[in-house]
């Protein structure tokens, strides 16, 4: 009986079989339509097929992956052998900008593959759009950061240009009126058309790292397409060189169809064969359009006849991209290992799994290297996502550290992104932006960079969010919540615990601690909202994790009112005899025991009329320290 593996290796080959014979086909219908039908519109017939694409959104609640599954949103990409490895995270969705820019590259890519065909055969076509794997190198090591110097890609450019030479010089005779005269400008489109989709695939690969949003973005191509096309008709009307006409019925059905099964299906179904297969046997199976356009163009149709010079230049370029597409690999490969911890390497694939789920996730340089050294007991028990901290009435508190039990950005960031969330479902985005949230935090290891992580969470909402942005007192966040009549707070702190430990500590909008049933709404949330959002993580400079300047510059600093106007209102609702108080001859000993309590403490005493000649500070705890290098255990009332 054959194994899973085998069954998705047959349908993987099968799926790619139809790529082929519909891409070859699709290239020939198209070329049809222009010399035997009168319909002469490359513009036109680009912009209404990849308008098309748009069906990709309606559609794509409903596309179905192999086994079973939903769409490719159920399975993270699968290893060589065929076994797939789940994913424990959340689509990652591409921004809009980004969105745009890969629609403009693909729709430029697919005008210039169209009009080509007005100027070369279709297997001619095939060889020169098959050099988008040599554009694709070229590009992946700009963007990519692929090495440079490797015998494997070099030799593929020289076999490529070389192919390209002898197809470019010995051209194919056309043998009917039907078929195409070639030229020089249609080589050069094709090419275009490569570089063009070269430059794709590398940007998509960098922009859309989660092939579960593949029906999406491609489906938002057809949107692209639409915004580009119709201006682009336009221009060309008026200026003669494509002029606006309706085709025939005959012409738009075969237009429709094309359209339909040799760009939106096949794109679909390009994408399926990938991730059932691998993006080398995509890339190898692509090239067998080169010798199937041959027999179409040659033996089929008839069009034209090809020496035998012709043929040894398209080989060539097949085993380019075959060569060139091997090499990826191998690079892929390589990049895929550095990111697996050493002491996992090796061991049973839940431990791999587990640690290149944390890295997909984690953007703090020093956790994700932290991770990578973690022994295997230790993976198991922090890189579990089974293992979450809980999210509790005290919100979050535990050591520090990579993992999912411990705090750290990423762990604050779901956190944040689960509070935004609840407190959206809650009061509103209106509200939200309004009214706000105050984050603060104290003198410990990475509070600064967890308030200015959740800060960014916020701020992608359009929140209002004041940012204490020098180490402040616990109290004084639910007092700047009432204060200016926010709808929560998160004050990053872990009060007496030991110097490795910290928190994220929520209070409602009535300043007090949150009380059951909201920490579980807002557990819920969290679990909703495992991935770091994209728009967060750009407002962040990832060296340090802290917001960069721009983002900064939306923040509120209320810091002055977090000592000032606390410490006055203190003095107005508590000081009873300020007169008395100038008198006193009590001799008071204060520490802040390396905490962030000083100049809230000193300001305080000044305000209530304490002299100062009666106050003593200890100086060697006055300052913060996250070290707390003076004292064992941070606890007054620990010894």
């Amino acid at each position: 009986m054959a194994t899973s593996a085998t069954r998705r290796m047959l349908l993987g080959l099968a799926v790619m079989a139809v790529v082929v014979i519909t891409f070859v086909a699709s290239g020939a219908v198209i070329q049809l339509i222009f010399t035997s039908g009168d319909y002469d519109k490359p513009v036109a017939l680009t912009v209404y097929s990849l308008t098309l694409s748009v069906l990709l959104l309606a559609c794509r609640n409903y596309i179905h992956m192999p086994d079973g599954q939903e769409n490719p949103a159920e399975t993270s990409l699968l290893t060589e052998s065929g076994t797939a490895v789940p994913a424990e995270k959340e689509p990652t969705w591409p921004k809009r900008r980004l969105v745009w820019a890969l629609g403009a590259m693909w729709f430029a890519s697919q005008l210039t593959y169209n009009i080509s065909l007005k100027y070369t055969s279709v297997a001619t076509n095939s060889s020169l759009s098959s050099c988008s794997s040599v554009f694709t190198f070229i590009f992946s090591i700009v963007l990519l950061r692929y090495p440079l110097c490797r015998a494997a890609p070099i030799s593929a450019v020289l076999m490529c240009v070389l192919g390209v030479l002898i197809t470019a010089l010995n051209r194919p005779s056309p043998k009917t009126d039907l078929a195409v005269q070639e030229n020089i400008l249609g080589d050069c489109l094709a090419l275009g058309s490569a570089c063009c989709y070269g430059l794709f695939t590398c940007c998509l690969k960098l922009w859309v790292p989660d092939e579960r949003m593949v029906a999406y973005v491609f489906g938002m191509f057809g949107v692209v397409a639409f915004a580009l096309g119709v201006p682009l008709l336009a221009l060309c009307h008026v200026t003669g060189l494509e002029a606006l006409a309706l085709p025939t019925w005959g012409q738009f059905g075969a237009m429709t169809a094309n359209a339909v099964l040799g760009s939106v299906a096949s794109d679909y179904l390009l994408s399926v064969a990938v991730i059932l297969l691998s993006p080398l046997s995509a890339a190898v199976g692509l090239s067998l359009t080169i010798p199937l356009s041959l027999v179409v163009d040659s033996t089929i149709l008839g069009l034209h006849s090809f020496k035998g010079v012709y043929t040894l230049g398209s080989a060539l370029v097949f085993g380019a991209v075959v060569l060139i597409s091997w090499d990826t690999y191998n690079i892929d490969l390589e990049k895929e290992a550095e990111v697996v911890s050493p002491q996992a390497r090796g061991q049973e694939e839940p431990l791999v799994r587990a640690v290149n789920n944390w890295l997909s996730l984690d953007f703090d340089k020093n956790t994700r290297k932290e991770a990578q050294e973690l022994s295997p007991e230790q993976v198991e028990d922090r890189l579990n996502p089974d293992h979450r901290m809980e999210f509790g009435t005290a919100g979050l508190r535990g050591e520090m550290g990579a993992g999912f039990n411990r705090i750290n950005c990423l762990t604050v960031m779901q956190a944040a992104q689960g509070l935004c969330m609840q407190l959206i479902e809650k009061f509103g985005e209106d509200a939200l932006s309004q009214r706000g949230v105050v984050f603060g935090y104290d003198g410990r290891h990475n509070s600064r960079q967890f308030a200015h992580v959740a800060s960014a969470v916020f701020l992608t909402k359009g929140a209002k969010v004041y940012l204490i942005d020098k180490t402040s007192v616990t109290p004084s966040n639910p007092f700047l919540i009432v204060h200016f009549h926010a709808l929560a707070g998160g004050q990053m702190t872990a009060s007496h615990n030991p110097k490795q430990y910290n928190g994220f500590k929520v209070y409602g909008d009535n300043g007090a601690q949150i009380i059951p049933p909201v920490d579980s709404e807002i557990e819920a949330k969290i679990a909703d909202n495992l991935t770091p959002w994209e728009d967060a993580l750009n407002m962040l400079d990832l060296d340090t994790c802290l917001l960069k300047a721009d983002a900064q510059s939306k923040t509120i600093d209320p810091y002055d009112d977090a000592l000032y106007t606390y410490i006055e209102q203190m003095y107005h609702e508590l000081c009873r005899f300020p007169d008395l108080n100038k008198e006193c001859n009590l001799k008071f000993v204060y520490t802040a025991m390396q905490g962030v309590g000083l100049p809230f403490a000193t300001g305080l005493l000044d305000k209530f009329g304490i002299p100062k000649s009666c106050v003593s500070i200890v100086e060697a705890q006055a300052h913060p320290d996250p070290e707390f290098s003076t004292v064992a255990f941070p606890n007054p009332e620990e010894k």
